[in-house]
């Protein structure tokens, strides 16, 4: 009799720690601002100089609605790469430090990258890419989870920009 309470008891726990870490359905929208920067630290300079140009991307934002998370802000610096001199589109783009706040002060860290082409019929960036979360705080301390990132930016401000970004994949706590 004892020998069957022990393996229903090994049976169980696995099943429980699999329960409070599932993957749930993630989804957050956010209104950004973006101001590029050229004088790129170490981390950003182009690995060709001549025919490739970056620029830090320093970004704020306020969420527009989500699931997973509640209400939340962000902040994040990215190396914003053109395969040219002159800072042209297409881009490619990585994240540095990415931070999701949530209203509770909470915070996941993620990263990113992707890439950003120009639509002419509308002149808006539009942004493609994926994430990661890699961290967390509080509630989120073990935060795991991935997805798509996409977007769409108005650079007519240059070196401002202002957009939308949604990121779309799945969450564990």
């Amino acid at each position: 009799m004892a020998a069957a309470l022990a393996i229903c008891v090994a049976v169980a726990l696995p099943s429980a720690a699999v329960a409070d870490t599932r993957l749930l359905p993630f989804t957050a929208a956010a209104q950004i601002s973006e101001q590029l920067d050229f004088n790129v630290d170490a981390s950003c300079l182009p690995a060709s100089p001549g025919t490739e140009s970056t620029a830090l991307g320093r970004i704020s934002g306020a969420g527009l609605g989500s699931t997973g998370i509640g209400a939340f802000t962000l902040a994040s610096v990215d190396c914003v790469r053109a395969a040219n001199p002159f800072f042209q589109p297409p881009y490619s783009f990585s994240s540095q430090v990415f931070r999701l706040t949530t209203s509770s002060g909470d915070q996941i860290v993620a990263s990113y990258s992707g890439s950003a082409v120009l639509d002419p019929s509308t002149m808006l960036l539009v942004l493609d890419g994926s994430f990661q979360f890699t961290s967390g705080t509080g509630r989120f301390k073990k935060v795991r989870g991935s997805g798509r990132l996409v977007g769409a930016e108005d650079i007519s401000g240059f070196p401002a920009a202002r957009g939308f970004v949604t990121l779309t994949g799945v969450i564990a706590r």
